[in-house]
């Protein structure tokens, strides 16, 4: 989830966004609890560059999870796999 504060957004989209390129995330996401959207970033020459914005209206899918989809509507299923990080496979990065 993209936290409040300017602060903490720069973190999330900047700083994490830097160190996961870095370690060979191969997808990352993050939650704008207040713009209720999905950012979706996937490496482009070596850099997480962001590739889709989803809306409640929205299915997140993801290459990396076969047979995986996410009703964006579905808010409380997010906070599952966050809480839970070993559900998801190894060099996905979720905030």
């Amino acid at each position: 989830m993209l936290s409040s504060g300017e602060k903490n957004i720069y973190r999330d989209k900047q700083a994490k966004l830097k160190l996961y390129s870095q370690g060979g995330v191969q997808e990352y996401w993050i939650v704008d609890r207040f713009r209720k959207e999905l950012e979706i970033y996937r490496p482009e020459k070596g850099q997480l560059m962001l590739v889709e914005t989803l809306t409640d209206r929205d299915l997140a899918t993801s290459p990396l999870l076969p047979n995986f989809s996410l009703s964006i509507a579905e808010k409380s299923r997010l906070g599952v796999e966050k809480r839970n990080p070993t559900l998801l496979p190894k060099k996905v990065g979720w905030v």
